[in-house]
């Protein structure tokens, strides 16, 4: 069983800045990614299909009618990201979580508390010396952009 996807080209992208709507997944064994794709619902399809399917067994099938409820209530009716967020994670639980759900925007820019910590982390391996923490937590510069990507994209493995 798959979930469809109604996003726009592919379910996943390497650049976020072409597929700017992601999340930061984490299967069973704590493993963690960032995916990357055109819209909300495209990123649900990735998330579902290729970290969901991934930790389920086949005796699992009660979940996956779950969750495939969920995407058509979703779908339907419209949620807000929170509440995306946690319905999932407690679909999934002890199969995998959604650590993190938005925009590429938002990641390099946002002052949330996810984001900002995120980024201070990036830039103290990235540096290996310590940095003021309001710097350390700035928006991501246009001269530090290649490099947050390519950091996002092997994040986790």
């Amino acid at each position: 069983m798959t979930i469809e996807n109604d996003g726009l080209g592919d379910e996943s992208a390497p650049d976020p800045r072409l597929a700017p709507f992601g999340y930061l997944g984490a299967d069973q064994f704590g493993v963690k990614l960032f995916r990357w794709s055109a819209d909300a619902s495209a990123a649900f399809s990735s998330y579902v299909n290729d970290e969901l399917l991934a930790g389920l067994l086949d005796d699992d099938e009660d979940v996956m009618d779950e969750v495939s409820e969920f995407h058509a209530t979703m779908k339907a009716h419209g949620m807000g990201l929170g509440d995306v967020v946690t319905r999932l994670n407690e679909l999934t639980s002890g199969y995998s979580t959604i650590e993190w759900w938005g925009t590429f925007e938002q990641l390099c820019n946002s002052d949330g508390a996810f984001e900002a910590e995120f980024r201070e982390n990036w830039r103290l391996d990235e540096r290996e010396e310590e940095v003021e923490t309001a710097v350390a937590r700035r928006p991501i510069s246009l001269e530090e952009m290649e490099d947050f990507i390519e950091f996002l994209a092997a994040y986790g493995y």
